[in-house]
């Protein structure tokens, strides 16, 4: 089936407008520090997973069909810097992603890093 309206996660920075940048703290993930988002897990086979649909918040709604991608899988998710754009692949769904980028989207380039040693970026 191939479904045309699916969204695009794969697409040149250069299509996304300027982006605000902003400072993210690094926090530790703690029981206390992902409380809201969810939960630490130790043991995976031994866990029950609830399966809700993500909520639309603010000016970004959830893709129509997706949101609780019906069920769940089980695989390694892999990111990767190229450049100053942050790559995400998921081996469980075969899924590729751009999921954000090291500097304003308009300047950020694919073979170079245009800001060495510094990873901070903003959503996608």
């Amino acid at each position: 089936m191939n479904d045309t309206s699916a969204p695009n996660y794969i697409f040149e920075a250069s299509e996304k407008p300027t982006r605000p940048l902003h400072q993210v703290p690094l926090i530790v993930a703690t029981e206390e520090s992902v409380k809201g988002y969810g939960c630490l897990v130790d043991d995976p086979d031994n866990f029950e997973i609830e399966i809700v649909r993500w909520p639309a918040q603010g000016w970004r709604p959830v893709d129509e069909g997706t949101g609780d991608e019906a069920g769940w899988v089980e695989g390694v998710f892999h990111g990767e810097w190229r450049g100053d754009i942050l790559h995400g692949s998921n081996e469980a769904v075969n899924g590729e992603y751009v999921l954000g980028w090291s500097c304003d989207p308009q300047q950020a380039q694919s073979d170079v890093a245009s800001v060495p040693g510094i990873r901070c970026c903003s959503g996608t």
